[in-house]
């Protein structure tokens, strides 16, 4: 029988090392193969597994077995050849993830093809039958061999499940979706050096990960104090009876994107310099000054530096706790002050604000709710993380979120 050697087959398959290659064609020349080479008949007989062993057969004038395997179409064969070469090899984490983001259009295919079919366009011509054991999906050549089978047009009806691509993905990879998508930055944005140590098991896929973003951290502050030397960011015209600031606080943490969070999104600021910052404030306006336990001693020097006096301190109780050195923090203060005799629709609001947490140093949107039924007047954020309606937002980061 002659046999097929299918480029973008083959491509799928990890090379061997030299070394691999070599203890592999010592034990054929000494044992024989003892592993058939599996084969699909589709018009020619095409290797799916056992390319080494075929070529070292080949040279070396030894027989060898098949086994032929039948697959529906060219996607079915990519995903078996993926899935079996983790059976046969003791992959890193790493390696898994890079096999199988090769089969990454694949199930984005797939996922776009649920999501037609989910939105209530079903597969034209396809028989309806609830008790067929189908996959979540049908593949336009499993659609049309499916319809010449049967001689009347009905219509599938099933239950379409949504295709996380990522999930599916590092399902087959044996490892967590996280850890899925920490690995595709790492092998997106590492070094060939950095790749090599991770698959010597030197340092881990979280390592790198934290490093990238650390790097990217740092080039991000650059560029955001570069923009304010050049006086990129700019204050909004005219005055607001309405304020909410978030300072960056100087807390000297590094950003650890795997660890400890608390570093800020904008460049960190002295105290000095906070309090030098010029408020765009109405002569009658209310200040909303966003704090923690470390520096609220220096919140009250810096509300007198701005000319405001304090009046309620709003707890932002969370859903779950985060870090903390004596006690683990599980809340976060923002000082209400007033400057003259601000407009303000006093209610029944109290001092505590329970919401749940978010994204690092994103406040909950239970607060700005406060703040839009409370205050009348020209509102503004100042490090501004989100454009929000009804609000201005003054800093170079304010698409975050």
């Amino acid at each position: 029988m002659e046999l097929t050697i299918d480029l973008e087959f083959q491509n799928l398959i990890p090379k061997l090392t030299k070394e691999e290659y070599e203890l592999l064609e010592k034990s054929i020349l000494s044992e024989g193969c003892r592993d058939a080479l599996v084969i699909w008949t589709n018009g020619k007989s095409i290797i799916i597994d056992g390319h080494n062993r075929y070529e070292i057969c080949q040279k070396n004038n030894i027989e060898f077995a098949i086994k032929e395997i039948s697959f529906l179409n060219r996607d079915e064969a990519k995903i078996w050849i993926i899935k079996n070469q983790f059976g046969r090899r003791n992959l890193d984490s790493l390696s898994r993830v890079e096999l199988a983001k090769l089969l990454e259009d694949i199930y984005r295919e797939k996922a776009k093809e649920n999501q037609t079919l989910s939105n209530g366009r079903g597969k034209k011509g396809c028989l309806n039958l609830d008790n067929l054991n189908f996959d979540n999906y049908l593949s336009s050549e499993e659609h049309k061999a499916f319809c010449l089978e049967n001689t009347h047009d009905l219509t599938v009806k099933k239950e379409i499940i949504p295709v996380d691509t990522k999930k599916e993905l590092a399902k087959i990879a044996g490892v967590s979706r996280a850890t899925f998508i920490k690995a595709e930055q790492v092998l997106k944005k590492a070094s060939p050096e950095v790749i090599l140590a991770i698959k010597d098991k030197k340092i881990s896929i979280d390592k790198a990960y934290s490093e990238i973003k650390q790097e990217e951290r740092k080039s991000e502050i650059e560029q955001q104090k570069k923009d304010i030397e050049e006086g990129k960011v700019k204050l909004p015209e005219g005055v607001f009876e309405i304020i909410v600031i978030d300072p960056p606080w100087p807390y000297g943490t590094e950003y650890n994107p795997i660890g400890r969070r608390a570093a800020n999104p904008y460049p960190e600021m002295s105290i000095e310099d906070i309090k030098n910052i010029k408020l765009p404030s109405a002569d009658n306006s209310i200040l909303w000054l966003w704090t923690t336990h470390k520096f609220m001693r220096n919140s009250f020097e810096i509300l007198d530096k701005w000319g405001f006096r304090d009046v309620a301190i709003l707890t932002w109780v969370k859903d779950r706790m985060g870090l903390g050195t004596w006690l683990r923090s599980q809340s976060e203060f923002c000082i209400m002050a007033v400057k003259g005799k601000p407009v303000i629709n006093l209610t029944n609001e109290t001092t505590i604000l329970n919401a749940p947490m978010r994204e690092h140093s994103r406040k909950p949107e239970e607060f700005y709710t406060m703040i839009d039924n409370l205050c009348v007047g020209r509102k503004l954020e100042y490090f501004s993380r989100e454009k929000r309606e009804g609000w201005e937002g003054l800093g170079n980061d304010t698409n975050r979120f």
